[in-house]
């Protein structure tokens, strides 16, 4: 076992320090209680290796040490106690505290679809990523079964609370398909025994790699990209990407995967320059029907220089698909192009003469974001663009912290929003600090799973300077209720997310709704989530039923939302509640043509129909996608006014939005 850290060694109280190794000091405590907690013991991790070890002493306190690199995370657990992980991805100022909640066991067995005990098999609990398909992370209570499939997780986080009900278990083995099990959470110090597993083969996809005259491509690299039901952040894409399955196609272009879960993704093709991508659904029964089609890779060049004409040497130089016209399908696309073409880099280097190249995404248009020593930069360019002059000008510094700091630094969020051109930067830290910010207006807001969201607040940065915003988190009410079956039958583990579309919310996040939390309900259908504190979704889900929808006007602290009642039928996948009139603009098309409306929002109310082209959104020319979902959504309450085309006339309409669900 690795080692690295002593404790007790005089008092270890020091400040983090990051200087030739990493070293860490701080104490443990019961997080309930107060009171210190001897002989915890501690390590210090990346997600793919425990890189040290130390204990806490008599009075709680320790100091791990170990080789200073990216990406590491302090684990902590003792006897009784839930195993909880910090990021260190900052440099602190003052020593950690550590408080450690009560534990629950959970055992059982895994076994495969005809019965048989499935060895090998790794277990862990994964409650804090519910639906994210990773594979375990350093805070994760892991297992792998014996030679009879059974397993024993002995440090299970504990549910405290109806948020808390119900623990969610995966299991992960190279010969078959993840699987994710729900089951009620044991609360602390109990037992829950006798889970049963099943693991299965999965789905297959198969098709053909061809090039765009049609003919046939041997050998192609094929690589599929699974999509989560939601990728919150970017490294999540990035970590599926690195184990995704891929094959060649043989002689006549052809390809098939085994194996695959029963979820939607991307496949992505590539051979010698020429690269492609289709979306697929992986099926029991499957026929080679998907065509992925490859085309030259393209590529931006262009150069980086100050403002004045000098070149700008040694700038990093990243290239990331425009998420208001491209989203969360480009992105995986762009990191599988990436794995699968080794001449396709995303991120480059400049030279002395400032010029840059690097691979645009597949279609549409491309961020690009240069960064240097006190100088940034962000334009969106086509996918193809040469000559492209990026111009570096001083940066600003805006520090950001969330009042009350809530459960943890690595479940805080800040969100920015440039106000003219729409690029967006995310931190996860608090206090945080977003250094080589381009000068101007931003939107500043923050979310954390237990306080919710703050209000939205406007920073202006300038160069040169450091600007500090403090963000007090909005006070939220608690909204209570219980799902049943038409027939009256309490429904366990039905998912409810609460969407709030509050003061704030609707213009940070162009008009989607931000998603409060999300929780299960027990095993007498209840459940309890934090909403408001003005208007509030709630969307329920379940297998086996229809989606529903309640809409809740928070007014005081508690909300009693009463049954909602779920009618059989299939669950909707890929619903969105969106603050805007209730149409979809088309793909690639300039001006925007609308490609569909949904029925009964203002927008069919309107009369507009798929075909109209948008000419202008309140007397501003529309030109591309992204000045669309920045101009047509907004808070609902607010009006839009659209000036539109259809065949040779010219029509304006003024509709007030709303909040529309788009299936």
């Amino acid at each position: 076992m690795p080692t690295g850290g002593t404790a007790g060694a005089g008092e270890p109280d020091e400040p983090v320090g990051v200087e030739m190794a990493l070293r860490v000091c701080g104490e443990v405590v019961d997080g309930e209680r107060g009171g210190p907690i001897a002989r915890a013991s501690l390590s210090l991790a990346t997600r793919d290796e425990e890189i040290s070890d130390c204990e806490s002493n008599d009075k709680g306190r320790f100091c791990c040490e170990g080789p200073k690199q990216d990406g590491v995370w302090l684990v902590a657990t003792a006897e009784g106690y839930s195993r909880e992980a910090r990021s260190l991805r900052l440099s602190r100022s003052e020593p950690l505290r550590i408080g450690l909640t009560r534990s629950a066991c959970i055992s059982g067995r895994v076994e495969d679809e005809a019965g048989q005990p499935v060895s090998g098999s790794t277990v862990w609990d994964q409650s804090g990523f519910a639906g994210l398909p990773l594979r375990p992370g350093p805070g994760d209570e892991t297992a792998v079964t014996d030679k009879n499939g059974a397993f024993v997780l002995e440090h299970v986080r504990a549910g405290r609370r109806r948020t808390e009900a119900t623990a969610f278990l995966r299991v992960a083995h190279p010969d078959f398909v993840d699987a994710v099990q729900s089951i009620p959470a044991p609360k602390a110090g109990e037992s829950r025994d006798g889970v049963v597993m099943t693991v299965g083969h999965g789905c297959a996809l198969a098709g053909r790699v061809v090039d765009r005259a049609g003919g046939r491509v041997s050998g192609a690299v094929v690589l599929f990209q699974e999509l989560p039901e939601q990728v919150a952040m970017t490294w999540q894409t990035h970590e599926l990407t690195k184990s995704a399955p891929r094959t060649a196609a043989d002689g006549f272009g052809r390809f098939r995967f085994d194996g695959l879960p029963c979820r939607k993704g991307v496949l992505v093709g590539s051979s010698e320059g020429i690269a492609g991508e289709a979306e697929g659904l992986p099926t029991r029964w499957v026929e080679a029907d998907i065509e992925v089609v490859l085309a030259r890779v393209p590529f931006i060049t262009g150069r980086v220089q100050w403002e004045g004409g000098k070149p700008a040497e040694s700038v990093r130089v990243s290239a990331s698909p425009a998420m208001k016209t491209k989203p969360e399908s480009g992105v995986a696309a762009l990191f599988a192009l990436n794995v699968a073409e080794p001449t396709c880099l995303s991120v480059a280097t400049t030279g002395a003469d400032g010029r840059f190249k690097v691979c645009g995404a597949m279609g549409g248009r491309v961020d690009l974001e240069a960064e240097a020593g006190g100088g940034t930069a962000i334009v969106t360019v086509d996918c193809d663009a040469t000559d492209v002059v990026v111009l570096l000008k001083p940066a600003g510094v805006l520090e950001v912290e969330l009042q009350p700091h809530g459960a943890g630094a690595f479940w805080n969020t800040v969100a920015l929003k440039r106000e003219s051109t729409g690029h967006e930067r995310t931190c996860w830290e608090n206090p945080c600090r977003i250094e080589s910010l381009e000068p101007g207006l931003w939107r500043v807001s923050g979310q954390n799973p237990q306080y919710g969201v703050t209000s939205e607040v406007e920073a202006t940065v300038r160069q040169g300077e450091v600007v500090r915003v403090r963000l007090e988190f909005r006070v939220r009410a608690v909204a209570r209720g219980v799902v049943r079956s038409e027939s009256g039958q309490a429904l366990f583990d039905a998912r409810v997310e609460a969407f709030d579309f509050g003061e704030g919310a609707a213009t940070l996040h162009d008009g989607i709704g931000q998603i409060l939390e999300g929780i299960r309900t027990d095993e007498e259908g209840r459940f309890e989530i934090p909403v408001g504190p003005a208007v509030a979704i709630l969307q329920v889900r379940r297998a086996g039923y229809r989606t529903s929808f309640r809409r809740l006007v928070v007014e005081g602290r508690e909300v009693d939302v009463g049954e909602i009642r779920l009618a059989p039928g299939e669950e909707e996948q890929g619903t969105s509640l969106v603050a805007g009139v209730g149409m979809t603009p088309q793909p690639g098309t300039s001006p925007p043509v609308i490609a569909s409306v949904v029925p009964g929002s203002p927008a069919a109310r309107a009369g507009i129909s798929a075909g109209d082209v948008v000419l202008a959104v309140d007397g501003v020319d529309v030109v591309a996608l992204g000045e669309w979902w920045m101009r047509v959504r907004g808070e609902p309450g607010t009006s839009v006014e659209l000036r539109l085309r259809r065949s040779e006339a010219v029509f304006t309409v003024r509709m007030v939005r709303e909040i529309v669900v788009f299936r």
